[in-house]
């Protein structure tokens, strides 16, 4: 069980870092090129979900704090 809450943590940064490693040196060798375009739109959309999700678990963990991890 806590594996699999590491993994729902972890695995988003992880796939951001994947797409980072894999896009970012096409990004530099051609950034207005179609491959370069579309990292920057798939890195940026990942980005705002990611920072749409820290919002809306800051919300939530000041309205219930730890009470939502105790039995």
């Amino acid at each position: 069980m806590r594996q699999q809450v590491r993994m729902r943590v972890i695995a988003p940064f992880l796939l951001m870092l994947f797409v980072f490693l894999i896009g970012f040196p096409v990004w530099m060798r051609s950034p207005q090129s179609f491959g370069g375009r579309l990292f920057a739109y798939v890195f940026g959309a990942m980005l705002v979900v990611l920072g749409i999700i820290g919002v809306i678990g800051g919300i939530v963990f000041r309205i219930f704090g730890f009470r939502l991890f105790r039995n």
